[in-house]
């Protein structure tokens, strides 16, 4: 979930789309006959949803094109949970409240559908506070004030009934319109130019209080050529203002430059990297505990049940003395950060520090014994709890008993309900056999895949264009030594590969083509593919501090990966992945992620190696040959 507190977020209470600009687009004018000259094509101009391009609200009501209601509306999109009958607005709804809201509906003529009480919460973000919202699916045929005056009047009536915090929400289906994010096209005009342009964007904008600039082609089709290209500029969910000024910059230079077909959006967003969020969202596989590792599986700071991430794989270094390769597990350095979590650097200790700002050395190994679990302590807890619930439920199930109960006293049992109570009891019999596996694993130590060698803390490439370094290496315990094969279990197809447990490869010398399929196998969404963006995401950090605890600015250039087929590429927990390309070769390791858009980041191989060789004095690096 969010990095940003529930609470700064909802104070501001705004659209994750902060504004958007359309590519010009002909005015109805230009296309009917006439003498004249045609007008010049212009821009549809949205701000928080609302095509009037402004952040519209009366009273606590908020108004977007197609959703209406407050006082809070979570951002899109959102999940509902039924309200329990003893909840005491659920009891005031079933006693005249629903009737009441159902009328003023009627009254200004809404065309809804449904309605329903219910906690709403967004699914991407945490919403602090009240979030129990009438919620009323409709059809908006014109934008007139009927959808606001209706929510005036309802909240009127929710605070005759003493519930002021009770929220409305009218919302037609075309609001939640999930967008698409695709790379750009080759043969689009901005991408020779995309260089050049988001340096001068930067100008423009100024170097403070945003997150990402990037640019790919963006809106609610499934297809790609059917979306525009976009600049897609990313600020802090909590950002106190809206950026319609910065949008109108970069639109006009875009007309300056001839990029009218250029759409320009402004989301509220956030780069995730952090593992402080619930991976067990994801149920741990049934072959978490074997003895040799496994990329792609869990992996958490030893004995602590914080949540962990993503284990990527192994690497071999080349020992500068004995001229041996040896093999070492990588992954992130927030996976494996001992205060991670912690941003403020008055509280951190002098060594985590110092190794966040200049990284972890060789000869730090054992005074900071980090060591690492795999799977990790939270994840195991989890599925333990689960196959607990499974087998008390079982023991508790009617069927269960009815069918015991007919074999102690000889009675006859019909075979549909001898299989299903051999299905069952066979399903808890494999249940029980894991758990003991499992228990056993961590009881005798066996889940301790080894120390943290050395790695990056959060440093950046030297100049001329920059990136963010983000890894660590583990000294993984000899018999826990596994190999990169893809995948470690089982198979993953799609139209351009087929993996079956074929050994990773050593990294390309060249990119990928703009476009191609890459992959990535990690804890949170398992195995998934995306397509390489070839134009850099540009990036504004602001972790380092100077001497007097003032935060030093610095922009980045980073690889980028989107969704392919509308489908999740990577998702919080999956930090530290390997992602690779058709060939099986090792393209990278993914670092972090753009909530709203679902884009990922990596740190390309050829920089990763040189980053580790350069930290830990070896001569090489390379992918295991076997």
């Amino acid at each position: 979930m969010s990095s940003i507190p529930g609470s700064r977020r909802r104070a501001v209470n705004r659209s994750s789309e902060d504004c958007y600009a359309s590519p010009s687009l002909p005015s109805i004018e230009s296309s009917s006959p006439s003498s004249g000259p045609s007008p010049s094509p212009k821009r549809q101009k949205r701000s928080s949803g609302s095509s009037a391009d402004s952040d519209e609200s009366m009273g606590d009501i908020r108004v977007e094109d197609f959703r209406v209601g407050g006082p809070y509306l979570c951002a899109l999109p959102t999940l509902n949970f039924a309200l329990p009958e003893q909840h005491p607005i659920y009891r005031k709804w079933k006693s005249g409240l629903e009737r009441g809201v159902v009328d003023l509906l009627n009254h200004h003529s809404i065309h809804w559908q449904t309605l329903d009480l219910v906690d709403r919460r967004s699914a991407r973000y945490d919403d602090d506070g009240k979030t129990e919202t009438v919620i009323v699916p409709a059809t908006r045929d014109i934008p007139d004030r009927s959808w606001l005056n209706a929510c005036l009047d309802i909240r009127n009536l929710f605070q005759l009934h003493n519930l002021p915090t009770l929220n409305i929400e009218i919302i037609d289906p075309r609001a939640s319109a999930e967008r698409s994010t695709f790379p750009v096209f080759e043969d689009d005009k901005i991408y020779p130019k995309w260089h050049d342009l988001s340096a001068r964007i930067c100008e423009l904008i100024g170097m403070e209080g945003w997150l990402s600039l990037e640019c790919f082609r963006r809106g609610t089709s499934p297809d790609r050529q059917n979306n525009p290209p976009t600049i897609v500029l990313s600020i802090p969910l909590d950002a106190p203002r809206t950026w319609k000024a910065e949008r109108d910059r970069i639109t006009a230079l875009l007309d300056d430059e001839g990029l009218q077909e250029v759409a320009v959006e402004v989301v509220r967003s956030y780069v995730w990297r952090t593992t402080d969020m619930d991976l067990t969202s994801v149920v741990l596989p049934d072959n978490a505990w074997e003895q040799k590792a496994q990329l792609g599986m869990s992996i958490g700071t030893h004995g602590s049940d914080y949540s962990g991430s993503t284990f990527g794989g192994f690497l071999q270094l080349l020992h500068p003395s004995t001229k041996q390769w040896n093999t070492f597990g990588l992954t992130c350095y927030h996976c494996v950060d001992s205060e991670e979590g912690s941003n403020d650097s008055s509280r951190l200790s002098k060594d985590v520090k110092e190794w966040r700002e200049t990284g972890m050395r060789v000869d730090q190994e054992k005074s900071a014994n980090i060591l690492i679990d795999q799977p990790a302590l939270k994840d195991h807890m989890k599925r333990m709890e689960l196959i607990k619930e499974a087998t008390e439920n079982w023991m508790k199930s009617p069927v269960r008993e009815r069918i015991e109960a007919a074999m102690s006293n000889n009675e006859f049992i019909t075979p549909t309900d001898e299989a299903r109570y051999k299905r069952f009891q066979d399903n808890i019999n494999q249940l029980l056999t894991i758990k003991h596996k499992a228990e056993k694993f961590f009881a005798t130590g066996d889940a301790l895949l080894g120390r943290v060698f050395a790695a990056s803390g959060y440093r950046f490439t030297p100049c001329p264009m920059r990136r963010q370094l983000d890894w660590a290496l583990i000294e993984v315990v000899t018999p826990r030594i596994g190999s990169n094969n893809v995948s470690p279990t089982g198979s993953y197809r799609d139209e351009f590969a087929d993996f079956s447990g074929q050994l990773m490869e050593q990294p390309s010398v060249n990119d990928p083509p703009h476009g191609s399929a890459l992959y990535k196998i990690g804890r949170r969404t398992n195995f998934t593919s995306g397509r390489y963006q070839g134009l850099h995401s540009v990036h504004l950090g602001s972790w380092k501090t100077d001497k007097n605890g003032k935060k030093t600015v610095v922009v980045t250039e980073e690889e980028a990966v989107t969704r392919k087929n509308g489908l999740q590429f990577c998702a919080q927990g999956d930090s530290g992945s390997f992602i690779f390309d058709v060939e099986m070769k090792f393209v990278g390791l993914l670092f972090a992620g753009n909530m709203e858009t679902g884009v990922g980041y990596f740190t390309p191989a050829a920089i990763l190696f040189e980053d580790i060789k350069a930290m830990t004095g070896a001569l090489d690096v390379r992918l295991p040959l076997s």
